[in-house]
C-alpha cells in the first residue's frame, strides 16, 4: 500500500512537472518588431509590440517614431497602417491567436487609432523559435509590402503592460490610458511644463502671424522643417513660409489662434494636436468684403535636441472653410496669385 502511495504521490509531481514545461514552452508572452528607415536624413520607425495572452486574446500594437510621410510609395512600403497612426500615433489590432507545435496563427479583426474602430481584417500565420517569432502571411496592404514581421521575445512574458490595451471578453477598454498621452511610465499630469511651455510657443507663432510679422514667423519655423497638407503633400520650410505669407496679404483685421488639444511626450520628442482657428475678411474679385473663419486641426512633432523644443513638422489633418458663416468648397483663399473669389453661390 505503502508503495502504491509514493508511485501515486511521484505520479502526481509527473503530471506538475509536464504541465509546468508545457506552459513554459507555450508561445503565449510579448514580442516585440522594430521597423526602422531613413527618408531625407530623417530616421524613421514604426515599433510593433505583438501580445499573446494565455487566454487566446492577442492584440498588436503600432507605434510610430517621427512624421512618417504618407504617398502612395510609403503606403505601399509600410502599408495603410500609417494612415491609423496620423491621429495619435498609435494603431491598436486585436483578436485572436492559437498555436500547434512550433506554427502560430493569430486572427486579427478590429483596428483602433483610439477615436473610432473599424473592421481590418489580419490573418498572421508563422513559425515560434522559442525567444522568435516570424511571420510569412500576413496583411500586407494594411502592413506594408517591406515590412518583415521578425518579433523577439521581451521580458514582458504574459502580460499587459499599463500602457497597453487591456482586452475583457475581446472588448477593447483601456484607450485612455493607451493614448493618455504619458511617456514609459510616466503620468500625463508629469508632462503638463511640456504642455504649457509648447502651448506658449503656439501663443506666439499665433501672434506673429495675426500681427503679419513674418520674421517673427519665420524665427520659429527651424531649418529642415516640413509641412504635410491633408493630401500628404510634402512642403520644405521656404514653401511652407511662403504660404503663410500669401495668407497674410489675403486676409484682413486676421486673428489666429492655436489651442494644443492632445499631447504625448518622450523624453526628447512630443507629438500634439493642434486646433488653429483663423478669423479676418477677404476681398473677392469684384472688390466686395467677406467675413472669413478657416478651422483647421493639425498634427506637430517637436523634438528636443538641446533644452528647446523646435518644431520639426505639421501635418493638416482636416480644414473647414467658411465665408459668411456658409462652409464653402472650392480653391482655397490663399493659393496662387488671386484673393478668394467666392462663386460657390452658398
Amino acid at each position: 500500500m505503502k508503495t502504491i502511495r509514493i508511485a501515486a504521490v511521484l505520479l502526481g509531481f509527473t503530471v506538475v512537472a509536464a504541465v509546468a514545461v508545457h506552459a513554459e514552452e507555450s508561445p503565449a508572452g510579448t514580442y516585440r518588431y522594430l521597423k526602422e528607415w531613413t527618408n531625407q536624413d530623417r530616421e524613421l520607425s514604426i515599433r510593433y509590440t505583438l501580445i499573446l495572452r494565455g487566454n487566446g486574446e492577442a492584440q498588436l500594437v503600432s507605434d510610430r517614431e517621427g512624421d512618417i510621410p504618407i504617398n502612395p510609395n510609403s503606403l505601399e512600403r509600410h502599408g495603410n497602417i500609417l494612415e491609423f497612426l496620423l491621429p495619435r500615433g498609435r494603431a491598436v489590432h486585436y483578436g485572436r491567436w492559437r498555436w500547434g507545435y512550433n506554427t502560430v496563427e493569430v486572427n486579427l479583426h478590429r483596428l483602433s487609432d483610439g477615436r473610432s474602430e473599424v473592421d481590418r481584417e489580419s490573418h498572421m500565420e508563422g513559425r515560434w523559435y522559442g525567444k522568435e517569432l516570424v511571420f510569412h502571411a500576413f496583411n500586407q496592404l494594411l502592413y506594408g509590402q517591406t515590412t518583415e514581421f521578425r518579433f523577439t521575445r521581451s521580458d514582458d512574458n504574459d502580460g499587459f503592460g499599463w500602457k497597453e490595451a487591456l482586452l475583457v471578453g475581446g472588448v477593447l477598454i483601456a484607450l485612455g490610458a493607451i493614448f493618455g498621452g504619458g511617456d514609459e511610465g510616466t503620468p500625463a499630469e508629469a508632462n503638463e511644463p511640456i504642455r504649457i511651455e509648447l502651448q506658449e510657443q503656439l501663443d506666439r507663432f499665433a501672434q506673429a502671424w495675426s500681427l503679419g510679422d513674418m520674421r517673427a514667423v519665420e524665427a520659429m519655423i527651424p531649418d529642415g522643417f516640413l509641412f504635410y497638407d491633408a493630401n500628404g503633400t510634402e512642403y520644405d520650410r521656404a514653401t511652407f513660409l511662403d504660404s503663410v505669407q500669401r495668407r497674410v496679404q489675403a486676409v484682413q483685421e486676421a486673428k489666429v489662434t492655436a489651442k494644443l488639444r492632445e499631447l504625448s511626450v518622450k523624453p526628447d520628442s512630443a507629438i500634439g494636436v493642434v486646433r488653429l482657428r483663423t478669423t479676418g475678411r477677404v476681398t473677392d474679385w469684384w472688390n466686395e468684403t467677406h467675413d472669413l473663419e478657416v478651422i483647421e486641426a493639425a498634427r506637430m512633432y517637436w523634438r528636443k535636441p538641446d533644452d528647446t523644443w523646435r518644431l520639426r513638422t505639421a501635418r493638416s489633418l482636416r480644414v473647414e472653410q467658411k465665408v459668411d458663416g456658409n462652409v464653402v468648397t472650392g480653391p482655397d483663399p490663399w493659393e496662387g496669385d488671386k484673393p478668394f473669389d467666392d462663386t460657390s453661390g452658398s
